[in-house]
């Protein structure tokens, strides 16, 4: 897996240098929206928006020592920033980014017999990019990307215990969690979804969303992780503006959806065992959830 991974991101990196030196000159094409379509009508507007999020969310912790798992939790949460929205040259493209501080809530609603429970509570920081449709001034469709940072802490319960004399089950102590427990850790999140406007002011989204927490500060270690996933994911955008506006441009949404939230998704299994992957290193804690949004533009 590591070894596809290196190739992956070799070629990723190839890639984006070789077609940085070709430039696409190609006319104009506003056929996907009709002979009628103005997109020139449009321009580029900045609003402050709260959003509001309810979701399922999971625990989940490689750690060999942890033989126990989490209970499932209800996710709740609420953004506030602001959002701009532009087109992107005369490609009949919108190009969307939200620039958020959040807070969200996880809490257990199932507590189960040999399962932990536990309250999360998450602050950050986050950026919201994609590409998408504008179907008509008010109803646009935007797939997206998502990356942010998140201080979180989190309260766990002991796991229950039930009385099998016959078939006794293993059950790890809370202690095995000390490092998360009662304590703000630094973490990572990401998140892929889908933004369709609905009116000036209303949209509707829906997002799966995969976090690290960290169990400890590694300087050296967590800013060459991160540098190699910054790296890659900017060699995405380059691509995107140098290239794929030019030459493909009714594609963009779905091709600049499916790279940045294809290689996120990549670096996340990585990560799930050895924190600062390719270093090694301990396993994090991680979240993972779905997630439904109403944002209201103000």
């Amino acid at each position: 897996m590591r070894k596809l991974a290196v190739i992956f991101l070799a070629i990723l990196f190839s890639n984006n240098f070789l077609f940085a030196q070709s430039t696409f000159i190609l006319k104009e094409d506003r056929t996907f929206f009709g002979n009628d379509f103005d997109f020139e009508s449009l321009s580029e507007t900045s609003k402050n928006f709260i959003e509001v999020t309810y979701g399922y969310s999971s625990l989940l912790y490689s750690n060999k020592k942890f033989i126990s798992s989490f209970s499932p939790s209800t996710i709740t949460e609420i953004k506030l920033g602001s959002s701009t929205v532009k087109p992107e040259g005369n490609y009949s493209i919108l190009s969307l980014e939200d620039n958020y501080f959040f807070s969200s809530l996880l809490t257990s609603y199932k507590k189960e017999n040999i399962k932990v429970s536990y309250t999360f509570w998450r602050l950050g920081a986050g950026l919201r990019k994609g590409y998408g449709y504008n179907i008509k001034n008010s109803f646009q469709v935007t797939p997206f990307y998502h990356f942010g940072f998140s201080w979180s802490r989190g309260n766990f319960d002991e796991p229950g215990r039930v009385n099998l004399d016959a078939n006794p089950i293993i059950i790890t102590p809370k202690s095995q969690l000390e490092k998360f427990d009662n304590t703000i850790r630094f973490g990572t999140t990401n998140s892929a979804g889908l933004q369709v406007k609905v009116s000036r002011v209303f949209s509707l989204g829906a997002e799966y969303e995969t976090d690290i927490i960290f169990p400890k500060h590694l300087a050296f270690k967590q800013f060459g992780s991160f540098f190699i996933e910054l790296l890659s994911q900017t060699g995405i955008d380059y691509l995107t503006k140098g290239v794929l506006l030019k030459a493909i441009p009714q594609g963009v949404p779905v091709i600049y959806f499916l790279l940045k939230n294809g290689l996120s998704y990549l670096f996340y299994t990585l990560k799930k065992d050895e924190m600062n992957w390719p270093f090694n290193t301990e396993a994090p804690l991680r979240i993972e959830a779905l997630k439904f949004n109403l944002k209201i533009s103000l």
